[in-house]
């Protein structure tokens, strides 16, 4: 988690290098264009992989040997590198296509921009997309930290190309940095399982038993996958469509709750996934499926899964009623300078309202969908993806009108809760016990706490704002911390008073040990 909030920390600095240097004008709108297609171009991958491998993986070497399990991994890793080579070679030479399907509305100079930086970060995409599979590799060993210094260094070498070679190249600095990290990556993965290349196995065996469950498990997901991925390339789309500057007020918008996210919730998703894993593997030995339905209900692997969703719940509703209450001092804090000014700020408050209410939705959908994947079920979360991503687009089509680019993040909003709510209510059909009622009584006292917390950052901002020079950083850093401070405190106190004991829990977990 510690990692992962350093590498968000570069996401925001490098944000705000571009938002300083490039503002929400055409060059910036070509790239957050582009690297969304790169960032589906992975997220394909790592949604294949993660749900179908790893659970498999944990299986075949829990019950077979180490051995086997290599085998199993070498045929992915070979297979993996011819495909998305000739993947990556395809995007390469028909990029004017591919923009021309996921921004209609680019036209001249801002076209020719995000053509070349496909053919530029497209040229190493193959070797990230290897480094997705090496990541659940080490998953699977529990060396989660090394797993994360690929994805560290790439978004280090990203930011270094920006800042060095911005004069000489101007956006095309950010993409050759992205092309340098993306073959870095691999290598550091590689580097720490260098001990085990004795087990690896030039194979393409593809008859082979644990590599055809992994195919069953991942069907289901290639069916889905233009839903689970395709909603990116959707919201551009329509973005792109409507005032110069849509696409990336959307964009800086999303990474203020994409930030806490991969910071915590992304993190905790990772690490609770091969221990999901594990432990439904044991509880699969058990006598029958009634009885072992009725055993979950019980067990530790669901007792995991509820001490999760309330930790989430107990961070991210205070996060997401902070993010809201101050979203225009926050973004002026961060963005507003140089060329992004007080209207970039404007048209980026707009989605930040509807975003950060579907803060605690996204987060939840993490630790949600890997125990899906632990019990072997990816047809579920797909079916429900699909649904969400239908509803979404229904929403957007009915929403862009009146309120422009903000549609497109109030329909992130509401399809992303109706799909978490359906994700924990059809586990009804594989646990007995879902806690249900405790959990309500849960939400309900935080909901009383956050109810508290937003009147206290409301009148504290309104009282606190006229006593400060917000023109300058200092005092829009003043603003926010404090507000925070206010609010935070607020919140936690009602929490104490109203005695939710999961803030003993939250808190032994934050404790060193």
């Amino acid at each position: 988690m510690g990692i992962l909030l350093i590498i968000k920390v570069f996401g925001f600095v490098e944000k705000q290098v571009l938002a300083y240097f490039f503002g929400t004008g055409f060059q910036i709108d070509a790239y957050f264009v582009t690297f969304g297609i790169l960032i589906v171009f992975w997220d394909c991958i790592r949604d294949l992989i993660g749900p179908s491998f790893l659970p498999v993986l944990v299986e075949t070497k829990e019950n077979q040997t180490e051995a086997q399990g290599w085998k199993l991994i070498s045929i992915l890793l070979n297979l993996l590198a011819i495909i998305l080579l000739g993947l990556s070679l395809l995007c390469v030479l028909f990029a004017p296509s591919l923009v021309h399907f996921i921004a209609p509305g680019f036209k001249d100079e801002q076209f020719r921009v995000a053509v070349n930086l496909i053919r530029i970060m497209f040229t190493g995409a193959a070797f990230f997309g290897i480094e997705i599979l090496t990541f659940q590799v080490l998953n699977s060993y529990h060396r989660f930290v090394l797993a994360v210094l690929g994805d560290f260094s790439f978004k280090v070498l990203g930011l270094l190309g920006l800042v060095t070679l911005y004069h000489s190249l101007g956006i095309y600095g950010l993409g050759v940095g992205i092309l340098v990290g993306a073959l870095v990556a691999p290598l550091i993965h590689l580097a720490g399982l260098w001990r085990k290349r004795y087990l690896y196995q030039p194979t393409l065996d593809i008859s082979f038993g644990p590599f055809r469950k992994v195919i069953s498990l991942m069907l289901p997901l290639v069916a889905g996958l233009f839903f689970t991925q395709g909603r990116r390339i959707i919201d551009n789309a329509f973005a792109s469509t409507l005032t110069v500057g849509s696409v990336s007020a959307l964009t800086f918008a999303y990474k203020l709750i994409d930030f806490p996210f991969v910071a915590i919730a992304e993190p905790l998703a990772v690490v609770l996934f091969p221990f999901f894993s594990d432990l439904a593997v044991r509880q699969s030995k058990t006598d029958s499926p009634s009885l072992r339905r009725e055993r979950m209900g019980g067990s530790e692997l669901v007792e995991t899964l509820m001490v999760a969703l309330k930790t989430i719940f107990l961070i991210f509703i205070p996060l997401s009623i902070g993010l809201f209450t101050l979203r225009v001092p926050i973004i002026q804090l961060l963005f507003e300078r140089g060329h992004f000014d007080a209207n970039s700020t404007q048209m980026t408050v707009l989605p930040l309202t509807f975003y950060a209410w579907g803060m605690t939705s996204n987060a939840l959908e993490a630790v949600l969908l890997r125990f899906y994947y632990a019990l072997s079920d990816t047809r579920t979360p797909i079916f429900l993806e699909v649904i969400a991503v239908l509803f979404h687009i229904t929403l957007v089509y009915f929403l862009i009108g009146p309120l422009q680019h903000g549609g497109i993040a109030l329909a992130f909003t509401l399809s992303k809760t109706l799909k978490v709510s359906l994700l924990y209510l059809l586990l009804k059909g594989k646990v007995v016990n879902l806690h249900f009622y405790n959990l309500l009584g849960f939400l309900a006292k935080l909901g009383l706490a956050g109810i508290a917390m937003g009147a206290s950052i409301y009148f504290y901002h309104d009282w606190v704002k006229v006593l400060l020079d917000l023109s300058h950083l200092v005092g829009r850093g003043i603003l926010v911390g404090s507000a925070g401070i206010v609010g935070l405190l607020t919140f936690f106190g009602m929490v104490l008073l109203l005695r939710v004991r999961e803030v003993g829990t939250l808190v032994h977990l934050l404790r060193p040990h």
